[in-house]
């Protein structure tokens, strides 16, 4: 009874959450503990199942090789490497801090297949589990967050304009937002780029000595003076600009037609 009781409820999680277009992953995580609650008798028969088990070594085999493959790429300054590294901005101590991790993960993975096989397998992909995520919280993450998310690049932004001036955004993520160092004003997160200037222009006008705008590039709009348009760096794929109050142009309408459309993914962080 309780097992049909946790399915159903997984089930029904799976379907509601399967309507919502945007994060579906991450809202259906919390049935994953219900799943596995009503998988647990089956666990011990499983486990005595030399298929079962062979699955299970060639499970942990393959993460510790993949994240040794990885790490040595790493350290070797593989072309792929590096690539992945220049898109992003990642200096070169960094890498070599991520493939440690990596390495030092895979030979523990290693070490620990070596320990179970044959018949303790299942404690081996425990720990394996265990020590993945624990790489990953204390290594991994926090060596990439700085580049995987805006940090950096709203960390530059409060040292370029200064402690006292306030900042608007135009075409923003949520990312800027939340690690912006500041208040924000914005005009509108789902409202079209023209809709957001025409608000942005007369915010400016009021203080253009005091206030700047951060806007993604591809939103600029024409109102404003491109030699006094700062470009501040890269997130998540793209570029991003400083405008100062000063560089609007006072009593400038934009067509219709210019910085009009609005991004689809705008506030989905890539």
């Amino acid at each position: 009874g309780r097992h049909v009781l946790l399915l159903a409820w997984s089930a029904l999680v799976l379907a509601f959450f399967s309507v919502s277009p945007g994060k579906r992953e991450v809202y259906l995580f919390p049935m994953l503990p219900a799943l596995c609650i009503a998988a647990a008798p089956l666990l011990p028969g499983l486990l005595r199942r030399q298929v079962t088990r062979s699955v299970l070594a060639g499970y942990v085999g393959i993460l510790a090789l993949a994240a040794l493959a990885l790490g040595a790429g790493l350290l070797d300054g593989a072309d792929w490497a590096m690539r992945s590294a220049l898109e992003r901005g990642i200096d070169a101590a960094t890498m070599q801090a991520f493939a440690k991790w990596l390495c030092g993960f895979g030979l523990a993975a290693m070490a620990i297949l070596s320990w179970a096989r044959p018949r303790r397998i299942g404690i081996a992909v425990v720990a394996t589990t265990a020590l993945l995520w624990t790489v990953h919280g204390l290594g991994l993450m926090p060596a990439l967050d700085p580049y995987s998310s805006s940090a950096r690049l709203m960390q530059r932004v409060g040292q370029r304009i200064g402690p006292d001036a306030e900042l608007g955004m135009v075409a923003w993520r949520e990312q800027n937002l939340l690690q912006a160092d500041r208040p924000v004003t914005d005009f509108g997160f789902r409202q079209p780029w023209d809709v957001q200037w025409q608000r942005a222009g007369a915010w400016l006008e009021q203080a253009p000595r005091r206030r700047w705008l951060f806007v993604l590039k591809q939103a600029m709009s024409p109102c404003v003076d491109p030699r006094q348009a700062i470009d501040i760096g890269e997130s998540n794929r793209n570029r991003w600009q400083l405008v100062p109050g000063t560089a609007w142009k006072p009593g400038c309408v934009a067509p219709p037609g210019a910085a009009s459309a609005r991004d689809d993914a705008q506030g989905n962080d890539d």
